[in-house]
């Protein structure tokens, strides 16, 4: 059961990371079309 919740936990955190690098590499992506 506490194993499960963990599985469940760390796939809710890889989801937000995973959402946080998309920002980031939008982010990022934005600003160098602005430097060129």
């Amino acid at each position: 059961m506490d194993k499960a919740s963990d599985n469940i936990a760390s796939k809710e955190v890889l989801r937000q990371v995973d959402h946080i690098i998309l920002e980031i590499v939008f982010w990022a992506d934005n600003t160098k079309n602005l430097k060129v």
